[in-house]
């Protein structure tokens, strides 16, 4: 790959970059997986908030979201701090302008 080519000595640039197209040009589902893929093998949570981005502007199934989501938070919580990873939600929820269930979040997590 282009870090062990020397290209970049930062992991996060590398994987949020390769996230945003993927998230561009794939299935949400093939491009959450190789993102978890690519974030375990570096152990950052690098571009979660473009997975989260693209896991709220799907809309056809609730029970299909609900699972990512469930599986989304889990990975971020092994390689992040639990607040790190509800203010990347949060910010994610408000730069889509989803600020009903942004207060709800902030709400229930008890910040």
């Amino acid at each position: 790959m282009m870090l062990d080519r020397g290209f970049d000595s930062n992991s996060d640039v590398f994987i949020r970059v390769l996230t945003s197209c993927m998230v561009e040009k794939r299935e949400f589902v093939h491009a959450f997986e190789e993102w978890c893929r690519i974030s375990s093998k570096y152990g950052t949570t690098s571009g979660s908030e473009l997975i989260w981005e693209r896991l709220f502007a799907m809309k056809e199934d609730p029970k299909i979201q609900a699972k990512f989501a469930g599986e989304l938070l889990s990975h971020c919580l092994r390689y992040d701090h639990p607040f790190a990873v509800v203010a990347n939600l949060l910010m994610s929820l408000v730069r889509m302008k989803q600020l009903e269930a942004a207060k709800q979040v902030f709400t229930k997590a008890g910040i």
